[in-house]
């Protein structure tokens, strides 16, 4: 989110930010480089939060060209050992959030020149990952959502795009929920260590508004997970039996 900030910034584009918590420090760093934006608390679960927000940014810009649906969270645990607050959280969050959006800013997006919708999914929409089943479902959703939605609004004259990031370097799983702390943290350093780097997803973002692109895959493992799912479908589940086998577990007992 504060790449994409940064990178549309950059490009001219008048932010508004939101998320759950203050973005007290990107805002100040953004206003420092010179940067128009305004920052919201907002819970993308909730329909009239977003719908206040939508009405906020249209009393002090009059529409939106371009919409990012960009937060997500995720858990990390088999499915067994996931409550059904946890399966929730993931899709209200995700999904709902995604939704929520789209209707809340559509006649705003209606009012611009060419609007566009970017709906940040994930590489987990090309198959299922093991350990995030409530997550692969979201990511599968969205994309899906995001194809139909584009179907529709293409007379319209607004773009969607559907973002099928492989791993990227943040923070992003030391904020799941997951009853193994020390494995969580161990793939979150991973992570880090070899994901993408957030600027290179925000350019290639605003590469795909630009050219009002209707998928993009950012990272050499999505583009590689895209390949052996056209191509060879068979090998990546064998490939995650060998790579994940005290992931595949259900309820703490490996398949027989």
């Amino acid at each position: 989110g504060s790449a994409l900030a940064h990178r549309f910034a950059l490009a001219g584009y008048r932010l508004a930010l939101s998320d759950v918590c203050p973005l007290t420090d990107l805002a100040a760093a953004l206003e420092v480089a010179g940067a128009r934006c305004m920052t919201s608390d907002v819970d993308v679960r909730r329909a009239e939060s977003m719908a206040a927000w939508a009405a906020e940014i249209e009393g002090r810009f009059g529409r939106v060209d371009v919409l990012i649906n960009n937060a997500g969270v995720t858990t990390w645990a088999a499915f067994g050992q996931q409550t059904s607050a946890d399966v929730d959280w993931v899709l209200d969050v995700n999904l709902r959030g995604v939704t929520n959006g789209c209707h809340a800013f559509l006649p705003l997006l209606r009012r611009a020149p060419q609007g566009q919708i970017v709906n940040i999914a994930s590489m987990a929409g090309l198959f299922a990952m093991p350990m995030q089943t409530a997550y692969t479902a979201s990511k599968w959703a969205v994309r899906g959502f995001s194809h139909a939605l584009r179907a529709e609004l293409r007379p319209h004259g607004i773009g969607v795009t559907a973002v099928l990031p492989g791993l990227i370097a943040t923070a992003f799983l030391e904020g799941a929920r997951s009853p193994d702390a020390e494995r969580k943290a161990m793939l979150a350093a991973q992570m880090k260590r070899f994901g993408t780097s957030p600027a290179s997803v925000a350019r290639r973002v605003m590469g795909a508004v630009r050219w009002n692109r209707g998928e993009i895959r950012v990272g050499w493992d999505s583009h590689l997970m895209a390949f052996l799912q056209r191509f060879l479908p068979g090998l990546v589940p064998l490939a995650l039996r060998l790579v994940y086998p005290r992931f595949l577990a259900i309820d703490g007992e490996e398949e027989p």
